[in-house]
């Protein structure tokens, strides 16, 4: 016998749809306009991460920011950032950090997928075999905080969570500029 999802297992099933979208739609805008990437200024980047899991991230050799976006579709990713984050960090290869709002400016972040600015913490496995099991398990989803959005740079200071409720706290910046 089957056993029904109720509403909030049926919420993050969404949650972790949409963080796999939003994920997709980030690489595919990467790959339809490769120079709009561009690679990180590694002294303007840099975020530390407090709570249940305890690190720091920071652009690795392969890093890029894609903020061009903003305006347009409210996209900004800041990817290939490498650090350990205590407790998730097995099996990852990198993170990123997609924050999605189509303005420029500071802004509270609601808590909700729905409502813009919303922001995903997603870990990159180190194999394709490890998407089902690594993603869906630590990936984080804002849950308060501020974040800052300007032409090349940007900020956060957020309270993030796992589908499961592991709830971590993330603080920095980034600096895309070619």
């Amino acid at each position: 016998m089957t056993k029904r999802m109720g509403g909030h297992q049926q919420m993050i099933v969404r949650l972790a749809a949409v963080a796999l979208c939003l994920a997709t739609v980030g690489y595919l805008a990467v790959g339809a306009s490769g120079a709009a990437a561009v690679r990180h200024s590694s002294s303007g980047t840099s975020f530390k991460v407090t709570g249940a899991g305890k690190g720091a991230l920071n652009p690795g050799p392969h890093a890029f920011c894609l903020n061009n976006l903003v305006k347009k579709n409210g996209l900004t990713d800041v990817s290939g950032l490498v650090g350990k984050i205590t407790g998730f960090s097995k099996g990852v290869a990198s993170w990123s950090l997609d924050v999605s709002e189509k303005k420029i400016g500071k802004f509270k972040i609601p808590g909700s997928p729905l409502v813009e600015p919303h922001v995903i913490l997603q870990p990159n496995p180190t194999s394709f075999s490890g998407y089902a099991k690594i993603v869906p398990a630590d990936t984080f989803f804002s849950k308060s905080g501020k974040v800052t959005l300007g032409a090349e740079s940007g900020s956060i200071s957020a309270s993030m969570a796992t589908m499961s409720g592991k709830t971590i706290s993330i603080t920095g910046s980034w600096h895309c500029k070619a």
